[in-house]
């Protein structure tokens, strides 16, 4: 059972869902009885432990996926009695599981070691995130430099994905020195944001970007930042239709205090 929750405890550090599946309540003859424990992945194969084999652990494999999948805890009951009526066993029992997903906290790739990206690093990590830090430059990428990251990845991005799978739950920000890097990193990451203006984000991820575009959650999505400066401007602008029809002196556009 200890090997159980050192896996758990191992994948949660590397960043990589799994779930842990707990046999709760039995009655009769049983392979396993309450307290039995299994861990699986997120591909739906056994980490660590077991409830009993056979077609019953199949069925709750499958069950554990999609708990992984959606977040959702849930329970089963088995009963081993009959073939025919589709029971997974003739053991004679009744096995009742719960099923548990233990998903990391999101991570966030920060790519550049920057004073922009030392700054996001210290902010990620104080809003919950799982933190990973890349540059190029392997002076900076340290924590030393940079302090506060999980993970440290110095060198070319495209070189680091076996040691950072991308997953839903993981997000990428691009502050980097220049937009040739950007572009690099671009290609060859899934990203969800971008921290730029608009003309530079349009150069790094534009159409004249190799490879096919991106779809689901892959979409170049407005940033926090981008999102702002649009309600800013939309605030300017409403202000100005205003003076332009009322003139200077009418109370929605005045700026002076009241006598």
């Amino acid at each position: 059972m200890i090997r159980v929750f050192e896996q758990a405890t191992e994948h949660i550090r590397r960043g990589e869902p799994c779930a842990l599946v707990t046999v709760v309540r039995t009655s009769g003859s049983v392979p396993r009885h309450a307290g039995a424990k299994m861990l699986v992945n997120a591909q739906g194969a056994i980490v660590e432990g077991t409830i009993g084999g056979g077609e019953m652990e199949n069925r709750a494999l499958q069950l554990a996926k999609q708990a992984i999948a959606d977040g959702q805890s849930r329970t089963a009951t088995y009963h081993l009695a009959d073939l025919q009526r589709g029971d997974p066993g003739v053991c004679g029992g009744t096995v009742e599981v719960f099923i548990e997903p233990l998903l990391p906290a999101p991570t966030l790739l920060v790519v550049g070691a920057g004073h922009v990206g030392r700054a996001l690093v210290h902010l990620a990590k104080w809003c919950g995130f799982r933190v990973v830090l890349n540059d190029d430059r392997t002076e900076l990428c340290t924590p030393d430099q940079c302090p506060g990251a999980d993970l440290y990845l110095p060198g070319p991005l495209v070189d680091q994905f076996d040691r950072l799978p991308l997953t839903a739950h993981t997000y990428v920000a691009m502050v980097t020195r220049g937009y040739p890097i950007d572009v690099a990193a671009a290609a060859s990451a899934p990203l969800t944001g971008a921290l730029h203006r608009r003309h530079r984000q349009r150069a790094t991820l534009g159409s004249g970007r190799p490879g096919p575009p991106r779809t689901g959650h892959q979409r170049i999505r407005p940033t926090a930042r981008a999102r702002a400066h649009r309600y800013r401007n939309s605030r300017r602008n409403a202000r100005g239709d205003r003076r332009q029809h009322h003139g200077p002196g009418h109370p929605g556009v005045a700026r002076g205090t009241l006598a």
